[in-house]
């Protein structure tokens, strides 16, 4: 995707008869090479405040063009400079005429500027925000929200040359990139240089350096609030000289700023006026990565065209530090104990391990986390069986052992999310935990093939999956210093590095995933079937997440067919070797079993008829959270009626059913073309508790299993 695209023109000292080439051929570089989708001017559009220089500068800057991709109705964006506030270059008139005509000497060094720009000058109380992207049309636009700010540092000074910005209207531009809460880029224009340039200084003769008679006199001031209240990046001339520079305050909640200088964009210069050899200008260019670029256009011979290469200014990293503090730090104030309050500290790292039985365990692992006496914790999936039980572990900033938090409820949502509420041992009062870890696993709920794919109904095929691809994700619950999502597959599934992409989704919009182009960068590959994924400082109520293509294995119709053969033509083997097993097992068991093979066209598991007649005679594969088919892509599976929630078939008395997958290798993780289904109609041992009696029964169907794999 291209990048968005602002042109920063500074000094370009419009006066009737100077050399208009130089000027055509500028605008028609920005118009139809570069264009832009915003223009930025950082002051000096006149030479001597006339209004004859104002009319001029007024009609050229209007004939610009910007992409109409931001809404914003201006063509331009400004701020004075001292050739724009002092009239003739000086506060008093010239030698007599103040004796002849003083009435009629303008003193007012506001009227002209803002009665020419009024509707495009940036003005220190009122913000202008810009909403700009690139590609129109595309699904995968990126938009920048862009908060720009204006400091004149002209307006309140006495000598011509020098700059100066009221405190006052240092104070209301932080106050207004502080509320700038979610913009992606706060940008600040002001004329005066903040930072010396060391070419102005070279050229400078030993009075001039004595003297400062063109600085900004309080930059100091300016720059440690600027970087203290979050402005990302400031654009300013002055000296007709590029530079390029950054600065970050000694204040604990200070940021880094970058700052970008523009030369003249006529070629200006004193006694000499316009030259395309001499003229400069800066495009910045926001990628969609959410990094920030200089690009340089110069004049040289007789032709404008861009300096090689493009410069960093700020990383996606920046800018979100930027934003973070901006959303959390106190503004200047102080809490109500008299301490500054900190930003938060906290880290969360998300571990999802897809099985190769097609389970996934999840685990949750937050520090330096304040932790409230009950809380929610949020998990979905579209397939498979949602988690049994999540266990919580602390350990307490103030020393505290580790201790377990409580799964009060456990609520089912919609179709894929489900609620786990907890209860932490902390005397329902608030308290810091150094680390916390959740755990909780999601059963057969992992896709790896596109045969798996194929046999999930449309309701588990939504997002990536509706793509061929399978996925994990994170949600960001709270204010967070750093998110790492961390992803374990099979080495047999894991997918290639190319093939894995980022994505986010708006809290507003959930469900509608954003290519994550700004994320991508993040993403480490530690060999086969590894992926993490580390964000700093992520935004509170979005979704992060990878997702990957599926491998293309098909189901081995062929094999199937030959495997099954061979288990019917052992059925005698396993009738005897089951019904000695359960005899052996309990002879008060009453177990019922059953063996079924997969039937392709009906994509269902299809009665033999070898056993006792327990359950239907055909079992549909396309169920996201069926029994069989979690058996069928996993390892055995035990359910006790209970805690079935209606979604699985009993028989009347049954009260456990296990299903088994039959024929599969060791090294074979894919699908098995027989089940074994054992139900038990009783409790064989008279047990008091039904975890005891269905903790037996899991023991059993493993056994049974292993023995029933190595008989077919």
């Amino acid at each position: 995707m291209d990048p968005v695209r602002i042109v920063h023109l500074s000094d370009l000292h419009f006066v009737p008869g100077k050399d208009m080439q130089v000027w055509n051929a500028v605008r028609d570089f920005i118009n139809q090479t570069i264009r832009p989708h915003a223009v930025l001017i950082t002051g000096d559009v006149t030479d001597s405040a006339e209004e004859k220089e104002f009319t001029l500068a007024s009609q050229c800057l209007n004939s610009l063009q910007t992409q109409a991709t931001g809404g914003d109705a201006q063509k331009f964006r400004i701020v004075a400079g001292n050739h724009d506030r002092f009239l003739y270059r000086g506060n008093h008139p010239p030698f007599g005429i103040a004796r002849v005509l003083p009435s009629r000497w303008p003193k007012d060094k506001h009227r002209r500027f803002d009665g020419f720009f009024p509707a495009q000058q940036v003005p220190h109380n009122a913000p202008c925000d810009l909403h700009l992207f690139a590609g129109p049309g595309s699904p995968h636009q990126v938009t920048w929200k862009i908060r720009l700010l204006g400091l004149d540092s002209s307006a309140d000074q006495k000598w011509f040359a020098q700059g100066h910005v009221n405190p006052s209207h240092i104070h209301e531009v932080c106050q207004s990139a502080a509320k700038a809460k979610d913009f992606d880029l706060v940008i600040a224009l002001v004329h005066h240089h903040v930072l010396p340039i060391p070419s102005v200084e070279e050229r400078k003769g030993q009075l001039e350096k004595l003297i400062d008679a063109t600085g900004l006199l309080n930059s100091g001031t300016l720059m440690a609030a600027l970087s203290r209240n979050q402005i990302d990046l400031v654009l300013h001339g002055h000296e007709h000289a590029p530079h390029q520079a950054r600065f970050a305050g000694a204040d604990e909640l200070a940021t880094d700023v970058a700052l970008v200088s523009a030369g003249s964009a006529t070629g200006d210069e004193t006694l000499q006026g316009w030259s395309l050899n001499r003229v400069h200008f800066n495009v910045i260019e926001l990628d969609p990565d959410r990094s920030v670029w200089l690009r340089q256009v110069e004049g040289k011979g007789a032709q404008l065209q861009f300096r090689p290469g493009r410069k960093a200014l700020m990383t996606s990293t920046d800018l979100r530090l930027s934003r973070f503090i901006r959303r959390n730090r106190p503004l200047g104030e102080q809490s109500g104990h008299g301490e500054v309050r900190d930003v938060p500290r906290s880290r969360l790292r998300k571990t999802i391990e897809f099985k190769a039985n097609r389970d996934v365990e999840v685990t949750e692992s937050r520090t330096d986390w304040l932790v409230k006496p009950q809380w929610q914790q949020l998990t979905s999936s579209g397939s498979g069986f949602a988690p049994e039980e999540a266990v919580a572990h602390f350990e307490w900033a103030d020393g505290g052992l580790d201790s377990r938090a409580a799964l009060i409820s456990k609520v089912n949502g919609s179709h894929d999310e489900h609620r786990l509420d907890f209860k932490a041992p902390n005397r329902n009062q608030i308290r810091q935990a150094k680390c916390v870890n959740v755990r909780w696993k999601w059963t057969a709920a992992a896709v790896y093939t596109q045969a798996e794919l194929d046999m999930l109904p449309d309701t588990a095929r939504q997002g990536p999956r509706g793509e061929g691809r399978e996925f994990a994700s994170v949600l960001c619950h709270d204010e967070l210093k750093e998110l790492i999502l961390t992803v374990k597959l099979p080495s047999y599934f894991s997918p290639k590095p190319e093939d894995v992409e980022v994505y986010y989704e708006h809290p507003e919009h959930p469900g509608v995933r954003q290519h994550g182009a700004e994320f991508k960068p993040l993403l480490d590959v530690f060999g086969a079937g590894n992926l993490e994924l580390r964000i700093r400082y992520p935004m509170p109520g979005y979704r992060y997440g990878v997702s990957w293509r599926v491998t293309d294995d098909k189901l081995d119709t062929a094999g199937l067919n030959r495997r099954l053969k061979a288990l019917i033509d052992k059925t005698q083997a396993i009738q005897a070797f089951m019904r000695a097993s359960l005899q052996d097992w309990s002879p008060d068991a009453q177990p019922r079993w059953d063996i079924y093979r997969f039937h392709e066209e009906q994509h269902a598991f299809v009665r033999l008829g070898m056993g006792d007649g327990a359950g239907a005679d055909v079992y549909p594969v396309r169920d996201a959270r069926g029994l069989i088919r979690a058996a069928a892509w996993g390892d055995a599976i035990v359910v006790e009626k209970d805690l079935a929630n209606g979604r699985h078939e009993f028989l009347a008395a049954e009260r456990v059913v296990s299903y088994l997958p039959l024929l599969r290798r060791d090294s074979d993780f894919g699908f098995a073309p027989a089940l074994l289904r054992l139900s038990f109609v009783s409790n064989p041992f008279g047990q008091d508790s039904l975890r005891d009696w269905l903790e037996e029964a899991k023991f059993f169907t493993a056994r049974i299993a292993l023995l029933v794999a190595h008989v077919g």
